[in-house]
């Protein structure tokens, strides 16, 4: 067999439907592993310059309004359309839904199947929220009421198949899941919201850690996937395992076609993915400071892709690299504001220097601020409400709501 090593940071992780849960970020301390440059990517792509970093990075554009106590522990967080309520789920069959003004819980659903939830979304316009790890469960927004579950054609035994991504149309009448994996990749299936019934069904080669999200008019689906590609002998049997092929897809909603790849997106696989609200900005995140290693069984040489990849932003029409944000430690999510003017981005951080939500301008590529999530935790997912004038974020036991100085 191939032997393939991959270094990160020495922390502690869950497995669950094809994530890893990132728990107890205070107590483990993240290894920063010196990189080489990202030879893969057509630097020539690069439109803007060098990226500019914030002087005062203590600038009082972001503080912490809200801290609420939480039960069962959660990390993901999903912005009722209102703008008033936060739905809060994680490893549990739980979800939380609070009043943030009053601080209070206001609904508290619970799926039937056991385990917990892997994706969590509102729809656009505020009728539905979906939730699930494998089945989804589609809820009344407003009254709480189980409307119906939703089984891909995907959910089969002895295949184990976890639901990455959760999104609506913005009309609300679609709701789109991907599964990972699907057969020998990972699939999307488009849902009609109200009934259930399955739309279509599109499949991709390999995988995803990010899923797909809708345009803005509903038209189109884009994602991020990887593929591992290596060393072949004659028989076309692999003599080397690595993922060197990542890609940025674009799919028509109506029809499933490809439309258009952005390819080498990252030298390792993608793990952060967000479209600005117009459409025409994509940004995405890596596992920045992992190291994949591989022996050709061959000749028993190890080959090693050290990852010092930075955020990226894209040109959704052009597929040219607009600008980099530089950072140093994995990248988990990555949120645009309503207006696309800021990208909030929640990384991996160490407990010395723990400021794990970076707030950066999207036009100049400034940092604008780093922050602190309490309790020294690191937070998994971060969102700015409708109107950009908050983020949500979650870990363990707290939901902490910021506001954001515009």
């Amino acid at each position: 067999m191939n032997a393939r090593m991959t270094s990160r940071p020495a922390l502690f992780f869950l497995h669950k439907s094809s994530k890893w849960l990132l728990v107890s970020a205070s107590l483990f301390a993240l290894l920063i592993v010196p990189g080489c440059a990202n030879t893969k990517n057509d630097q020539s792509r690069l439109g803007e310059g060098p990226v500019n970093i914030a002087r005062d990075e203590n600038a009082d554009i972001i503080k912490l309004e809200t801290l609420i106590r939480i039960s069962p522990p959660a990390h993901l967080v999903a912005w009722n359309p209102d703008g008033k309520h936060v739905a809060v789920t994680g490893e549990t069959p739980e979800i939380s839904v609070w009043d943030i003004d009053k601080r209070q819980l206001v609904m508290s659903l619970r799926k039937a199947r056991p385990g917990g939830h892997s994706a969590i979304a509102y729809s656009p316009d505020g009728r539905y929220l979906a939730s699930g790890e494998n089945v989804i469960s589609l809820w009344d927004a407003k009254t709480g009421t189980l409307l119906r579950n939703i089984v891909g054609p995907y959910i089969a035994r002895p295949l184990r198949v976890g639901v990455q991504s959760i999104s609506f149309s913005p009309d609300g009448d679609t709701v789109a899941v991907t599964y990972n994996p699907a057969n020998r990749g990972f699939a999307v299936c488009l849902f009609e919201s109200g009934s259930g019934k399955l739309i279509r069904s599109i499949e991709s080669k390999g995988l995803t850690n990010t899923g797909v999200i809708f345009s803005k008019n509903g038209k189109q689906l884009f994602g991020t996937r990887f593929y591992s590609t290596g060393e072949r002998d004659q028989k076309g049997v692999p003599v080397t395992y690595l993922v060197t092929n990542t890609e940025l897809n674009v799919w028509d909603a109506i029809s499933g076609q490809k439309k258009n790849t952005i390819k080498n997106i990252h030298v390792l696989s993608p793990w952060a993915f967000a479209a600005s609200p117009d459409s025409k900005i994509f940004a995405t995140g890596t596992w920045t400071g992992e190291v994949q290693s591989t022996r050709n069984r061959k000749t028993g040489v190890f080959h090693t892709i050290r990852n010092n990849d930075p955020i990226r932003l894209w040109d959704a029409k052009t597929g040219r690299l607009r600008r980099e944000l530089p950072v140093s430690s994995p990248v988990l999510s990555l949120d645009f504001s309503p207006d696309g003017d800021l990208l909030v981005s929640c990384q991996w951080a160490a407990p010395a220097t723990h400021d794990p939500i970076w707030l950066w301008r999207v036009n100049s590529g400034e940092l604008i601020q780093k922050v602190k999530f309490p309790k020294n935790f690191n937070t998994p997912s971060c969102k700015f409400n409708p109107n950009g004038t908050r983020i949500a974020a979650a870990a363990g036991f707290d939901l902490a709501i910021y506001s954001v100085k515009r």
